[in-house]
């Protein structure tokens, strides 16, 4: 069974996406199975995924899924609890029942904050 991260804030650029990439590094260096989902619409994480492919710099352990509705996220997070280590998924800056929904999925909720 997978420990389950939300990876949330009210605004936007405040680093969540940075934040969930380097603990996806951190656990995939440990030898953990990682998913991360992007849960954001404007898509800065499956970005990220899509140029480590083009540069065939594909971190080991990790895959990345796009989930943006609150749907989409309990289903994947269903559909893949058993399956990885650690689920890290990375929302859009803003409140919203989608970023209610990933919060009640997770186990640690983490809110990176800009002073």
């Amino acid at each position: 069974m997978s420990l389950i991260y939300a990876v949330v804030s009210n605004k936007g650029g405040a680093g969540k996406t940075t934040l969930a990439t380097l603990l996806a590094g951190e656990y995939a260096l440990d030898g953990r199975r990682v998913l991360m989902v992007d849960a954001d619409g404007r898509q800065n994480l499956a970005g990220w995924w899509k140029l480590c492919h083009a540069k065939g710099n594909v971190p080991g352990n990790i895959e990345v899924t796009i989930a943006a509705t609150r749907k989409a996220v309990a289903e994947t997070i269903d559909r893949y609890r058993d399956a990885f280590d650690v689920i890290l998924v990375d929302a859009a800056g803003v409140d919203s029942v989608l970023q209610t929904t990933i919060i009640r999925s997770s186990d640690v909720v983490l809110s990176p904050v800009q002073p």
